[in-house]
């Protein structure tokens, strides 16, 4: 590592390559952390800021502008592609591909299936670009680039320098922005504004409460009204949708010869057709805005008293009546009104509100919050607030713990329930899992464990599909290691080291690496509680994500946002980035892991 004790702050010139001058790409903290030796990590002074070197000549991996540390090809785990000469020169990381394989796929036939056998597996959400990629993003830029060269017979040259804005794994390609037109009294144009009516009511259930709060009136009944008829009205939407296309595109017209509507006009038939594409978008918006109007919305956020502001103390009230993520963002609007409140986080998924108080205020009384709630058009659980301090924390830990073994089932996507439990028992015996082992201990047909493993987003495959990762334990390297049984894995996240010693029932000793400080937290984890934990006043952090991941596997949504830090003051630092952050002792979080595996394996759990 080579450091400039005089380093001042960097102008652009200084993001290139302190050795050759050459472009650098800004890469994320996970990156550097998950790709460097163990020796170059004990080296590393700070995971963010660092760039990587795109010049295929260039000796140097990774460089930061402002403290002069400089990474080589020797101190990253991996063999960079675009910077060896011989083969193999990888340059997919995630799914196991080559140059020289592409190379001999255009050989043999001209053209190559790998960019769209990545695309695909990308849109399944099993790409690791950030953790696997020296470049710390996707690699179908340099997969088709490499592919363009082979085929113009220049095969074997140096990758050139790409710009940052390589292409993204799940890209989709953006609409046609044409014109809406057509006639008003056509058939398919009573179709189409039918369709778009009846997606609006649909989805009435969650804007029109918003609208409501929004004007400062009740929502009592509104939306409950709406839902009860959703399923409904989204039938009404298909069927007008489709008369209209059929009107538009296959519908032939009943006229005589020389008549006028004989010949029509080509354009008028083409407005038409648009007419019913942007109706198709808009029924789309308005069917789906239940799933999307949480991110929507974010921004709306009152966000004075998450600047870093201490607050009081907080309670938990249960919610019933909410049919959306809507719902949620309309009763955090109409509580943040209630003079008092300095912050409130509603949950859709466990159907409660968390309530922070502004320490500078008095707070509010239960009967003012339950009567904003009520007045958002939605009903309180009545014996939430009789509960005890320590009952209402024990609701909060269930919640977390809950929503995260519900993601967890959702990305399993299995009809065996045993396959969690049995791939974390397989995998912690040291090597890959086979579909065929697996097929054996659940007693059901190779091709049903082979297609039930390629399913599941919380399960990761070599190129001979055997399981190299499941539900937070892996084989290839993360930034939390995790020892056990004399084998060494890592884990997607620091809460996965938490809850997987309950379910193979062994001691695990783990070590991580607080992203603010730099310090190493270590900690000694029985099936039964924390040993040995240093520092001590360690704590995890979970950062909600702000907005949906291009990729939907459940390391990039959620695992990729939860760590330990160092310590208390380390917080700080961490919630200035991310102001969506749940905080948790370390003890609070391994309650978490058992609520976890109770909800997991169908059991009950008491914290």
């Amino acid at each position: 590592m080579i450091q400039d004790s005089t380093a001042t702050p960097p102008d652009a010139g200084e993001l290139s390559c302190p050795e050759c001058g050459g472009k650098g790409k800004e890469v994320k903290p996970i990156t550097v952390q998950s790709l460097l030796t163990d020796e170059a990590k004990a080296r590393l002074s700070r995971a963010d800021g660092f760039r990587f070197c795109l010049t295929s000549t260039c000796e140097v991996a990774y460089f930061h502008p402002e403290t002069g540390e400089r990474f080589r090809l020797v101190d990253v785990r991996v063999r960079i592609g675009r910077k060896e000469t011989e083969a193999p020169r990888p340059v997919c990381y995630c799914f196991d591909h080559t140059r020289e394989e592409i190379e001999a796929d255009v050989a043999q036939s001209g053209a190559s299936k790998i960019p769209e056998m990545i695309r695909d597996k990308c849109e399944r959400g099993l790409s690791r670009c950030e953790e696997s990629n020296p470049q710390g993003s996707c690699c179908l830029g340099d997969v088709r680039n490499i592919l363009k060269e082979a085929q113009g017979g220049h095969a074997g040259q140096p990758l050139e320098p790409v710009s940052q804005g390589t292409e993204a794994c799940c890209a989709v390609e953006a609409p046609s922005d044409e014109t809406q037109a057509g006639s008003t009294r056509s058939p398919r144009s009573w179709a189409a504004g039918g369709a778009v009516v009846a997606a609006g009511l649909s989805s009435a259930c969650c804007w029109v409460p918003l609208l409501l709060v929004v004007f400062g009136v009740s929502a009592g009944g509104v939306s409950g009204f709406f839902e009860a008829y959703r399923v409904y009205l989204l039938g009404a939407t298909g069927l007008l949708l489709g008369a209209g296309f059929h009107f538009a595109y296959f519908r032939k017209e009943q006229c005589g010869p020389g008549s006028a509507c004989a010949a029509p006009k080509s354009r008028l038939r083409r407005l038409n057709r648009v007419m019913i594409w942007v109706a198709t978008a808009v029924v789309l918006l308005f069917a789906f805005f239940p799933n999307y109007a949480d991110y929507l919305l974010a921004g709306s956020e009152d966000t004075g008293a998450a600047s870093g502001a201490p607050l009081s103390e907080s309670r938990l009230y249960g919610i019933e009546g909410m049919t959306c993520e809507a719902c949620a963002v309309g009763i955090e609007a109409r509580l943040r009104k209630v003079p008092g409140i300095a912050r409130a986080e509603v949950s859709y998924e466990a159907g409660a509100a968390s309530i922070f108080f502004d320490p500078t205020a008095a707070a509010p009384t239960d009967r003012q919050i339950r009567q904003a709630i009520e007045e958002a058009g939605y009903r309180t659980s009545p014996t939430d607030i009789e509960k005890g301090d320590s009952e209402m924390e024990k609701a909060k830990l269930q919640e977390i713990g809950k929503a995260v073994a519900g993601m967890l089932k959702g990305a399993a996507a299995t009809q065996q329930p045993e396959l969690p439990g049995l791939l974390l028992r397989l995998l912690a015996e040291g090597s890959p899992v086979s579909p065929a082992r697996v097929a054996a201990e659940l007693n059901i047909a190779p091709d049903a464990a082979s297609s039930a493993l390629e399913q599941s987003t919380a399960v990761e495959l070599d190129k001979d599909g055997n399981v190299t990762a499941a539900f937070g334990l892996t084989l290839s390297p993360t930034p939390h290691r995790f020892q056990t049984n004399g084998h060494e894995f890592h884990t997607w996240c620091a809460l996965d080291t938490l809850y997987i010693p309950g379910v193979i029932g062994q001691t695990a000793r783990v070590e991580s690496t607080c992203p603010v400080t730099g310090t190493k937290i270590r900690l000694t984890v029985t099936p039964d509680g924390i040993e040995a934990l240093e520092p001590a006043d360690a704590v995890m952090v979970i950062a909600i994500p702000e907005t949906p991941q291009a990729c939907h596997g459940i390391r990039e949504s959620f695992c990729n946002h939860v760590h330990f830090l160092a310590s208390r003051e380390a917080v700080s630092e961490w919630s200035a980035k991310n102001q969506r952050t749940i905080v948790l002792s370390i003890d609070d979080a391994h309650k978490v892991g058992q609520i976890m595996l109770g909800y997991l394996f169908e059991q009950t759990s008491d914290v």
